[in-house]
């Protein structure tokens, strides 16, 4: 619905009128512009879906490990630092 919106209000602000010839280009122009619009609107979507799932995923991974770390640090304190001594 919105793509339609969009679509009718281009023709509209191009004025564009039945039967001409310039009217065609003016008419392909708009809705190849339309087009561009769309798809750019679609990867920055898609893309900052992405960008959001991989960094979701990192936080759980650093929970993860953070937690492993908590339970060594109950079992066995020292451990965290063994091999690391002066």
């Amino acid at each position: 619905m919105t793509a339609a919106g969009l679509c009718w209000a281009a023709l509209e602000a191009l004025e564009v009128k039945h039967g001409k010839k310039s009217n065609t280009i003016k008419l392909a122009h708009a809705l190849s512009l339309q087009a561009v619009r769309q798809q750019a609107v679609d990867l920055h979507r898609r893309t900052r879906s992405s960008v959001a799932a991989k960094v979701r995923s990192a936080q759980s991974g650093l929970r993860f490990v953070s937690r492993k770390f908590e339970l060594m640090d109950a079992v066995a304190p020292e451990s965290r630092t063994a091999g690391f001594e002066e």
